[in-house]
């Protein structure tokens, strides 16, 4: 991944991270781009400054799993997809989902997302959706990128 896909991503978390969607009260939460294990848009942040945390997350449901770098009210997350973390039965689609944008050169899926929160009740969103849940949660994507 290119430098400046990576300047873009970071660039877009902290403009995001002061604006809000009033009309479905969502908040910015964090960056995440899609890897392929143990690869080198790790040691490239590294190089432009950013601690990775050391703990491997395991999305148990999602089929992933991921590393972040933490800042002060967000974080961007490297994540791919892992055979060794469960899927959840119905999630498979989205371990697929997943797969593509880890093979953005070849699929022309977007490797990078931007996840929201949500900070007052569940309204419909202003724009169209996928859902997967992952034990313990309910995560709603975008579902054109």
């Amino acid at each position: 991944m290119s430098r400046a896909v990576l300047r873009g991503a970071g660039i877009l978390a902290a403009s995001l991270s002061c604006m809000t969607a009033v009309a479905a009260e969502l908040e910015f939460d964090h960056v995440w781009i899609v890897v392929s294990r143990d690869a080198h848009e790790r040691a490239a942040l590294e190089r432009a400054g950013l601690k990775i945390l050391p703990n491997v997350n395991r999305d148990d449901g999602q089929g992933t799993a991921s590393v972040s770098a933490e800042f002060l009210n967000a974080y961007i997350e490297l994540i791919w997809p892992d055979p060794t973390v469960p899927v959840a039965p119905g999630a498979e689609r989205g371990v697929e989902k997943f797969k593509n944008r880890m093979n953005w050169r070849t699929s022309g899926w977007s490797p990078i997302g931007i996840a929201l929160h949500r900070t007052g009740p569940s309204t419909k969103l202003p724009f169209p959706i996928w859902s997967i849940a992952p034990i313990g949660c309910l995560r709603e994507l975008l579902s054109k990128f």
